[in-house]
């Protein structure tokens, strides 16, 4: 990874993790300001009985915070209205704590607040009551107190049942279970029986984080000949089998109403408890009429929160746009390069670390995690052509007894046919330092500063393994062993940008984007924040956070680290014209003959700027002679990088590789960097050195009828 692409990636992880922080924190906030009673669960196993009667047991997980002036908790109670067409009778059977593991005894319903903490406990604390909500507190009675289901002439009540529980100051969990008997919930219709069961109304203040309900109808009932509807104006999840219906609902807000309507075949039960001129197709419709309204509610909530948030995202991705137009201005930069000079054929006067920065800039490439891997490919083929080291495929193991200094290319190519090569031929590379690499005078007289510091990498390894035979793997965990890393490859990247630096002739820019880079990702922050509240959701939030603050990473970049100014348009065209030169050679009438070392030179550059493969693809359908290894040994050392290469590429090819799938990890995708392949593991330890209702679609909004309330005291 370079030290710019390096920049980008902590400048866009800064401004995303600062973003989700700022996200989840307001959404922390907003539960923090919900009522002190809040709900973790709430279940309900629900048996609707033969007789019409309903069987419910009721698990409340409370969450009990922290109330003003050092109030305690003590009570907390539930309220089920009673009304001729709804709910006509309550019978509590038991109520348990769960977080205790005790049973309450029935007890008189007082007044909490008329009782200080002192004695609290030992009066009445453990202890469930059940009586008439009103004025004055009337205990209630199932055998006398209950409505008739029908009658115009009864006056609907709210029961309260309640649990007095020790003095709590805050609870993160108070688990309340209640098992109670209902009447009155079963309606005969015909052609059908109606099942009605609202568990949550709007009086309800205390939002519940997870609410799940179970119901169980009578045997004749099964998924087939039943028809339910879920009311809540969120989303559901629902499920029928083996006779059971479940629901569930996430994050109930406060004064939001849970429904359940179930339309079960007629005679289900033996006693429903009232009688409706509503048939079927009549209740059937009613549910779509308030599906319909439920989701032009919807639709207009929608809408209206689209347009502001769609409006601030657009209004940032503009603003990001303008904010990477210097790309598109390098473009025009890279079209006038086009016509001062569409090819060219020498080498370019910079070394090749130099030179694969080069090459990017001109060509516009902002980032590239490859680009160290190349720069140290092609330094590496730079000490081979220069006469300070050799390169063969394959590990050190394959030439183990073969004098890799005097056997010419024919023998030596034999000789490792002979043995096999297998994958480790295109994993690793086998390097062998020369006696001129040991020679300071001539290090010093033709190798360039990021030469040299390659060439201290392969000493330091030499150094380690006590030979001047090495494989790059052993390579690669010398590096990692030493601990050297970091110094060596910092020395090498710095060699290159100063080389490049020193031509005077690429000025590093100004980074004027940053300004457009912050005003994108605020208004993309006040799109997720707008979001976040309205919607509720924290997903598309994060999402919306981290793209833009990837895209204001880049912005804060400006443009390529390095312009091209006027002086120095030739030599950058010259650059980009050998690139092109060696991707189209063999369309090239006047080839001349084939000189080995210039091609050699050639390599070193492509594999600088990436395109080794495509170059040997071309040098090879030029010169098919390039194959014969008696040929290519005919040099004045016996040794051709040209003749390795190619045997390197194709021997990929037999085996099914390409020039965008090969046997490759880390930087190196290239046939330059494929031949020094082992590198792939030495680009690692440098990269880590430097840096490098039906299927759970929900329900629709009701008329509200009679449900249960609850809070505390």
């Amino acid at each position: 990874m370079t030290r710019r692409t390096k920049n980008i990636v902590l400048m866009s992880l800064l401004l995303a993790v600062l973003g989700v922080i700022s996200v989840l924190s307001i959404g922390v906030r907003e539960q923090a300001g919900a009522p002190p009673l809040s709900y973790n669960e709430t279940s309900y196993d629900v048996q609707v009985l033969d007789n019409g009667n309903t069987r419910v047991t009721m698990t409340l997980d409370y969450r009990l915070g922290r109330r003003e002036s050092s109030k305690t908790w003590k009570q907390l109670y539930r309220t089920i209205p009673l009304s001729p067409a709804g709910i006509t009778n309550v019978s509590v059977e038991r109520v348990r704590n769960l977080s205790t593991g005790e049973t309450y005894t029935q007890g008189e319903a007082v007044d909490a607040s008329l009782y200080g903490n002192d004695n609290w406990d030992v009066q009445h604390a453990r202890q469930w009551y059940i009586t008439i909500q009103g004025d004055m507190y009337h205990g209630y009675d199932p055998r006398t107190d209950g409505i008739r289901a029908g009658s115009s002439d009864e006056i609907s009540k709210n029961v309260e049942i309640g649990w007095n529980i020790p003095v709590t100051k805050s609870a993160k969990s108070v688990r309340i279970e209640v098992t109670m008997t209902l009447a009155g919930m079963v309606t005969a219709c015909p052609g059908n029986d109606v099942f009605n069961w609202q568990p949550v109304d709007e009086t309800n203040e205390s939002p519940i984080r997870r609410f799940s309900a179970t119901v169980r109808f009578p045997q004749a009932v099964d998924e087939h000949n039943s028809t339910m509807w879920v009311h809540y104006d969120g989303t559901s999840t629902t499920a029928y089998r083996d006779g059971m219906f479940t629901f569930g609902i996430d994050n109930v807000r406060a004064r939001s109403y849970v429904q359940l309507t179930a339309m079960l075949p007629e005679g289900s039960v033996a006693r429903p408890a009232r009688t409706d001129t509503v048939s079927g197709d009549e209740l059937n419709e009613q549910e779509r009429r308030r599906e319909t309204k439920w989701r032009s509610e919807q639709q207009s909530s929608a809408r209206g929160l689209l347009v502001i948030s769609g409006l601030l995202v657009f209004a940032a991705a503009v603003i990001a746009a303008i904010g990477l137009r210097g790309v598109i201005k390098q473009g025009h930069r890279r079209a006038q390069l086009e016509t001062i000079m569409p090819y060219w054929r020498g080498l370019p006067p910079m070394s090749p670390g130099a030179a694969a920065l080069v090459y990017d800039t001109v060509n516009g490439v902002t980032t590239d995690r490859r680009l160290i891997g190349r720069q140290l490919s092609a330094t590496m083929l730079s000490l081979v052509t220069k006469g300070f080291a050799r390169m063969y495929p394959g590990t050190v193991d394959m030439y183990r007894g073969i004098d890799l200094l005097r056997t010419d290319a024919a023998v030596l190519a034999q000789m490792v046919s002979a043995r096999g090569t297998g994958r480790d031929a295109d994993a690793t590379s086998t390097i062998v330092l020369l006696p001129r690499a040991f020679d300071t005078v001539s290090c010093q007289r033709q190798l360039c500063a990021s030469e040299r510091a390659a060439l201290d990498m392969l000493h330091t390894a030499g150094r380690q393994l006590g030979s001047v035979v090495f494989d790059t793997r052993q390579f690669s965990q010398c590096l990692k062993e030493t601990g050297d890393a970091q110094e060596l490859s910092q020395s090498f990247y710095l060699c290159c940008v100063a080389e490049m630096s020193a031509m005077g002739v690429f000025p590093k820019r100004s980074m004027s984007a940053r300004v457009c880079a912050v005003f994108s990702y605020v208004c993309a922050f006040f799109a997720a924040l707008l979001w976040l509240l309205q919607a509720g959701g924290v997903l598309l939030p994060i999402v919306i956070v981290v793209v833009f603050a990837a895209l204001a990473g880049v912005q804060s970049m400006g443009q390529t680290q390095y312009g091209v100014d006027d002086q120095g348009m030739r030599l950058a065209a010259q650059v980009r014209g050998l690139g092109r030169y060696l991707e189209d050679f063999s369309h090239f009438a006047d080839r001349g003959v084939l000189d080995v070392k210039l091609w050699g030179r050639y390599m070193v550059y492509a594999t600088a700027f990436g395109i080794a493969d495509k170059a040997m693809a071309q040098l090879t359908a030029a010169y098919p002679q390039l194959t014969d290894p008696a040929w290519a040994s005919g040099g004045a050392d016996g040794y051709s990088l040209v003749y390795w290469m190619d045997r390197s590429f194709r021997h990929t090819r037999m085996r099914g590789g390409s020039a965008s799938s090969m046997f490759m990890v880390g930087d190196f995708v290239d046939l330059g960097a494929r031949f020094a392949v082992g590198f792939s593991d030495v680009a690692h330890v440098i990269s880590a050195a430097s840096g490098a209702f039906s299927g759970g679609s929900g329900g629709w909004n009701s008329k509200p009828g009679a449900g249960w309330g609850g809070g505390g005291r």
